[in-house]
């Protein structure tokens, strides 16, 4: 399960495994593609780091805008990502450090609601604990709810312009500003 609607809340809760298996791919082709892998190591410098942030950035843009529901979206990352092949490296902790402090980092810069859980839990177990009317699931919409009002109560300076000066000062020239002035930031949410 990718994508679990919370109907009393009108909220979509979105897996970020489901993008990251994408973004893997995708940054996976491009390092073999450009020879930045050697010896099972990611060779982590100015050109690997900005494929990985036009990656992340793109792949979860695009995920959310072409999500059919139309409710609001929180991505939902755990505290740490597993079974992928991107950690069977023999830097896997430097990527994962690198992945979250660039999720930390683009958090505030996107339009768009985080939901980081400190615990590894399963998205899956996560979302089953919704549905009951008790303990962790009576807990787990308090906490998107609270999530959501204190991102909606300062949606009116969330837009794309924090996220155009980050691609702009990293250098990723494929995150114009014309990519992001086509988004509207609607779409992130409703469409």
């Amino acid at each position: 399960m990718s994508t679990v609607i919370v109907p009393s809340l009108e909220i979509c809760l979105i897996d970020f495994n489901t993008i990251f298996k994408k973004i893997q791919r995708e940054y996976l082709d491009k390092l073999y593609e450009y020879e930045l892998i050697k010896d099972n190591k990611i060779i982590i410098n100015n050109d690997s780091k900005k494929l990985f942030y036009h990656y992340v950035i793109f792949n979860i843009c695009e995920h959310l805008v072409n999500n059919r529901h139309h409710c609001k979206k929180i991505i939902y990352i755990p505290n740490k990502l597993n079974n992928f092949e991107i950690f069977k490296f023999d830097n896997s902790l430097k990527i994962n450090k690198l992945l979250f402090i660039l999720l930390n980092q683009i958090k505030n810069k996107l339009p768009i609601s985080f939901f980081f859980q400190e615990n590894t839990v399963d998205f899956d177990k996560l979302t089953n604990n919704y549905f009951r009317d008790e303990g962790n699931g009576l807990e787990l919409r308090n906490i998107l709810e609270n999530l959501w009002g204190k991102f909606e109560a300062n949606y009116k300076y969330r837009n794309f312009s924090k996220i155009k000066e980050f691609a702009k000062k990293n250098g990723l020239i494929f995150l114009d500003k014309e990519y992001f002035n086509n988004l509207k930031t609607k779409q992130l949410f409703y469409k």
